[in-house]
């Protein structure tokens, strides 16, 4: 099963990626309604649970799918990664103080959207502690976090940096 709340992106994910054994879904990711409990051994939210305004709601849908002992992995933005960016050039290191400093601070940004060119993705900017505190109050206690090496592409050449751009965390239902 995989669900986006971009019709463009289920469109994309069914096109590169046809099978019948995915079912494709365009939906809100809070929304749980039409799955049952207790049905999944596993969710994944790649780089998504930052689009998610009502996180709470979310976890706790999370929570009511998964089976006992089933796992949520998620993914974020590291707070250093303004920092990897100025690393390799694709920011400078004003900004990227700028945006260490903001760290703490829970805020809404508008993106652009790489999927329409249009500047209109709202994006949660929070704390790790914010993410690893709502997923326990749901049910979900975090069991292991990673901080993968990043290697990326910039200006069509491979950079690497041992600063991270990513944080990878895994839950379990209790």
């Amino acid at each position: 099963f995989a669900s986006d709340v971009s019709q463009t992106l289920i469109y994309i994910a069914e096109t590169k990626y046809p099978t019948k054994h995915i079912k494709y879904s365009n939906r809100d990711g809070a929304d749980f309604r039409k799955l049952h409990k207790n049905s999944f051994d596993l969710v994944i939210m790649n780089l998504s649970i930052s689009y998610v305004d009502d996180v709470s709601r979310l976890l706790k849908g999370v929570n009511r799918i998964l089976k006992p002992g089933g796992r949520f992995i998620y993914s974020v933005d590291h707070p250093l990664k303004y920092s990897a960016y100025a690393d390799f050039g694709k920011s400078n290191f004003d900004h990227a103080q700028y945006e260490i400093k903001q760290y703490l601070k829970q805020r809404r940004k508008v993106a652009h959207n790489h999927w329409t060119g249009e500047k209109n993705l709202n994006i949660f900017v929070r704390p790790l502690s914010f993410y690893i505190n709502s997923c326990g109050k749901a049910g979900l206690l975090t069991r292991n976090i990673c901080e993968p090496v990043t290697v990326a592409e910039f200006r069509e050449k491979k950079v690497s940096t041992k600063i991270p751009f990513k944080i990878i965390c895994e839950t379990v239902k209790t």
